[in-house]
Formats: structure tokens, sequence, C-alpha cells
């Protein structure tokens, strides 16, 4: 019986370019009559890699049979990596799989070609988010979606740290037609990016959130999910839930 768990190990921790050359001695060779020793020289392996080969072979004496079971392996383990998800938090710890909240929102910013959507119960007092967006191709288009709560009180702050910033739009929740008894607040965290990464999160695009909060999210460049949580927030834009509360400035 050949190790899967075994197998799936060694790709993992194996370069493709070696993995190569392991499937090619394993289609071209009798294994079984090699020593370790030589199974080293010929594959280009570590040690570890090598005893983990040896222990794989002896599970079966078909090289063709392993030869499949490991670029099956190979091309599920590329499949997982293109659509990967990433805890992402704010808050004093040490985890190198965990990314902090401001860290993956300025990478997700300048990872952005076309476009960007930042859904958000608000904005406040983001300088250096809104000097990243400014970075940006004056051809990329940003959309922010925002409750109306305390809207009068903060826009104009707002708009002064857009600034320059050229292709953007505006958009709150549309009290005439949705008052509270219809609907509630917009409390939904969300950066969406060219429809194929997003963040999902408990955090405010604020500096307490970015820094002092604990806080949490889950960031995943899934397309379908991206994707599917784009067309929910412009449909109902279209549906006048939210209405525009500027004009795209002419370039």
């Amino acid at each position: 019986m050949i190790g899967i768990e075994q197998i799936e190990y060694l790709v993992r921790n194996t370069p493709t370019d070696k993995l190569k050359i392991i499937l090619n001695f394993l289609k071209r060779n009798n294994f079984s009559k090699f020593s370790a020793l030589q199974i080293q020289k010929e594959c280009k392996l570590t040690s570890e890699q090598t005893d983990l080969l040896c222990k794989i072979c002896q599970s079966t004496l078909d090289g063709n049979s392993l030869s499949i079971a490991i670029q099956a392996i190979m091309k599920l383990e590329e499949y997982t990596s293109k659509k990967n998800s990433k805890l992402v938090m704010t808050g004093d710890f040490i985890q190198s799989n965990v990314d902090f909240t401001h860290e993956k929102i300025y990478q997700m910013i300048a990872e952005a070609k076309f476009e960007i959507i930042i859904v958000g119960y608000w904005v406040y007092k983001m300088g250096d988010f809104f000097t990243r967006l400014k970075e940006l191709s004056k051809q990329m288009r940003i959309i922010f979606i925002l409750n109306d709560e305390k809207f009068k009180e903060f826009i104009q702050e707002m708009k002064d740290d857009i600034g320059s910033l050229v292709n953007f739009e505006i958009y709150k929740i549309n009290r005439e037609s949705f008052p509270e008894d219809k609907l509630g607040k917009l409390h939904s965290k969300i950066i969406i990016v060219d429809a194929n990464q997003l963040l999902v999160t408990s955090a405010n695009l604020t500096i307490v959130a970015m820094e002092k909060n604990i806080e949490t999210g889950i960031w995943s460049n899934d397309e379908h999910i991206a994707k599917t949580c784009r067309e929910i927030f412009m449909n109902w834009i279209e549906k006048k839930m939210f209405i525009k509360l500027t004009e795209r400035r002419k370039m």
C-alpha cells in the first residue's frame, strides 16, 4: 500500500525541480536495486528527502504507479495553493502563519490592477491608507460603501484624506427608501480587490482597529467567493439600497 501521507510530506517539502527528477528516476529505473546513497545522488536529494523517498519506495515495487501517485498529489497541492486563505489579525502576537491586518490590507492595495471595493462601518484617520491609494494608477476604480451613521460628521475629513485621489465613488445607505425599521446598519468590513481576492474582518478602517484592538478576519483569493461578494454589493447599488454621495472626478 502506497503511503499517501508520506508522499504528501515529500511533495510539500521538496522543490518542484527535484520532484521532476524523482519522477523521471521512478519511471526509467528499477529503484529496488538502488541503495539509498545511489538514490540520493541520482535524484540530488537531501538526506531527509532520501530517507523519506526510500520509505515510500518500500511500499511498492511499481515505479509507474508511484510516479502517478506523486504527480496526482503535486496537482492537488498546486490547486490548493491557488485557492488559499489566511488568518488576519490585529493584536500583540507572534505567529508565522498569521498576517497583521494593516500589512495584509496594504499588500492587497499594492496588488490591485483595476478595482478596489471598500465596504465598512467607517473610515477614520487613515492617512497612510489614503496615501497608498493615491500611489496607484489613476485608472484604478476605488469604491467606498459605508454606513450612514455620523456620515455628516466625518465625511469632510474623509474628503480631505481623499484629496487628489481621482477615480473614486462613495456610497451610503439610502435612508429615504430604506429607513432603519427596514434596514439596520451596514456592519460588514470587507475589502475586495479585482474580484479575485477579499478580506472579511472585524476591523474598521481606523488606527485603533489597525494598532490597538484585537481584530480577526480571513483573507481569501478564491475568485468565486470574491466575485460573488462583489456581485451582491453591486446589485444592492443597482437597487438603490446604497446611493452615491460623490460623482467620479474627471481626469
